[in-house]
């Protein structure tokens, strides 16, 4: 039986190492998740930050009004109902 795959993310056929995905997929999965947590640690909202990583590649904190950095930070977070 076939170890070889079609990656869910790519599309090509590959050996599936992780999630249904290819190597180069799964990796550039982890390092875009650690980009965003590194984006939301500096105040970022979660939207914006898979937006910086995922989507248009701006800043969208502007289009939510806010601006990125604690402040901001803190008030999504209390809004979310965090502390």
């Amino acid at each position: 039986m076939s170890r070889r795959k079609k990656c869910m993310m790519c599309g090509k056929t590959e050996i599936i190492v992780r999630d249904g995905m290819c190597f180069v997929c799964a990796t550039r999965d982890v390092q875009d998740r650690a980009e965003i947590e590194n984006l939301i640690k500096r105040g970022h909202t979660e939207h914006c930050a898979k937006a910086q990583v995922w989507g248009p590649m701006e800043c969208e904190c502007e289009k939510q009004g806010l601006v990125p950095g604690l402040v901001s930070a803190l008030i999504v977070n209390a809004m979310e109902g965090g502390v």
